[in-house]
């Protein structure tokens, strides 16, 4: 999670930070030589939905805000249903939420930046 500000001049615009990775859960998501890709969609879904508001709270920390501060969150968009949770989860509105893979699908590396533009 990167919590961003639009600045003029030299002034900061990277406010907050956080990433994780769970090598434990590493055999939820793998790719095979050949590039053959294995997947449990399952467990995947319940891993992310636990550890993501975490990871959003920590980058609100590091920025030093609150959910009420972000005036939108733009999010890796692999799943609907993983979107429709971020509200409840991490107390950001659905309002405030960029949502494209209703429109455009899972576009893969492709939503975070897509979903700025």
């Amino acid at each position: 999670a990167m919590l961003l500000k639009r600045v003029d001049g030299s002034s900061r615009g990277v406010l907050g930070k956080a990433s994780d990775t769970n090598g434990n859960e590493s055999d939820l998501f793998t790719v095979e030589h050949g590039g053959k890709i294995k997947m449990n969609g399952s467990k995947l879904f319940q891993a992310i939905t636990r550890l993501y508001p975490g990871i959003v709270q920590e980058a609100l920390d590091d920025a030093r805000l609150n959910a009420d501060d972000i005036d939108i969150l733009v999010t890796h968009q692999s799943n609907g249903r993983f979107i429709d949770k971020i509200p409840k989860k991490t107390g950001i509105p659905e309002e405030k939420i960029v949502r494209t893979i209703d429109y455009l699908g899972n576009s893969s590396a492709a939503t975070v930046p897509t979903a700025y533009s």
